[in-house]
């Protein structure tokens, strides 16, 4: 009889899990990660109705509402 195993093929790695930070967390570390100031930072997550949300997905809402064209 053939045995199952439940581990992973050795080549195969398991996927990558961001943290998840509130969006005063990512105001407080403005300046290290966005080279803005927090009240952008609060802006733009405010905005996108994002009260949680990766450092990746911060980066992006974020450099997209600082290149937004204002009216």
């Amino acid at each position: 009889m053939k045995e199952t195993t439940k581990n992973p093929p050795a080549d195969k790695k398991p996927p990558v899990v961001e943290s998840v930070y509130h969006a005063s967390e990512l105001a407080d570390a403005a300046w290290q990660h966005f080279d803005f100031a927090p009240e952008l930072v609060m802006a733009a997550l405010k905005l996108a109705k994002k009260e949680k949300c990766t450092l990746t997905e911060a980066k992006t809402i974020v450099k997209a509402f600082s290149e937004r064209k204002v009216k």
